[in-house]
């Protein structure tokens, strides 16, 4: 019964992205008890809103984990079956409407813009890694001709090092 609610919800909607406080329009793909596979069409190849939609679904109570897919607009809800039984996810479903998912990519976007504005810039610890991997990958070199000094993780930990200082600088 409680698919084919959702069904026929999603049949009697239009399939046009939903704005100004439409509710989204959702048809379940697979249900199993404690896991519910959900398409909502107008969020196919919506980034910012499925991730949103993401957000707010992993906020409520007893939903252990959202994964979603933007490429199809999928959305697969684990949840304690105990805590949030069908009728409850049901109903936080039903109440999910665009307004909501701009409102919180709207706060996401803020967030993003201050972690930028007070992020340390990538390149200030390039000199750091640089160094580092140069210093391991000598000490490295002298331990292929010394016993006691273990040549291979100081090369690996050389190579991680490098490889810190490349992606900084990028």
């Amino acid at each position: 019964m409680w698919e084919q609610r959702c069904f026929l919800r999603f049949r009697a909607g239009s399939m046009a992205p939903a704005r100004n406080g439409k509710k989204l329009y959702y048809r379940i793909k697979h249900a199993l008890p404690g896991r519910k596979r959900l398409v909502f069409p107008a969020l196919i190849s919506d980034r910012k809103l499925i991730h949103a939609l993401e957000l707010y679904l992993s906020d409520r109570q007893g939903i252990t984990r959202v994964v979603t897919n933007h490429y199809n607009g999928s959305v697969t809800v684990y949840h304690h079956p105990e805590i949030v039984g069908d009728r409850k996810l049901l109903n936080v479903l039903d109440h999910v409407t665009n307004e909501h998912l701009l409102r919180i990519d709207h706060r996401i976007s803020k967030t993003e813009e201050a972690r930028s504005r007070n992020e340390v810039p990538s390149g200030s610890h390039k000199g750091c890694w640089k160094v580092a991997g140069k210093v391991l990958g000598g000490i490295g070199f002298v331990g292929v001709f010394v016993p006691l000094i273990p040549a291979f993780p100081l090369f690996f930990l050389a190579a991680f090092c490098k490889e810190k200082a490349d992606v900084g600088s990028n």
